[in-house]
């Protein structure tokens, strides 16, 4: 196993482990909102690497560069959206 394989194993598993941790968070009304996010984050996360890692006959190498695209652009958004909220002064509640 390369380094860079190995990296890529920690992200899987660091995504897996953070999955579980939101959602025994879920039970926690306080918790709830970020536990929430972080779900959001970690699924395709999780898909990607589970992809890459564990079925890489699934992704040619033009759709895996398209997922990893789509995930940063996932990222992108919702740090945005965050800054935004913070800057307005708006929380995640409606």
């Amino acid at each position: 196993m390369t380094s860079v394989t190995a990296l890529q194993w920690g992200l899987l598993l660091g995504y897996l482990a953070l999955s579980i941790v939101a959602l025994a968070s879920l039970r926690r009304v306080e918790a709830r909102p970020m536990a929430a996010a972080v779900l959001f984050l970690a699924a395709p996360h999780i898909v990607y690497y589970g992809l890459f890692l564990i079925w890489p006959d699934v992704l040619d190498s033009a759709q895996t560069m398209q997922f990893s695209i789509a995930l940063r652009y996932q990222m992108m958004f919702i740090t945005a959206a965050a800054l935004g909220m913070k800057i307005t002064g708006r929380s995640w509640r409606l």
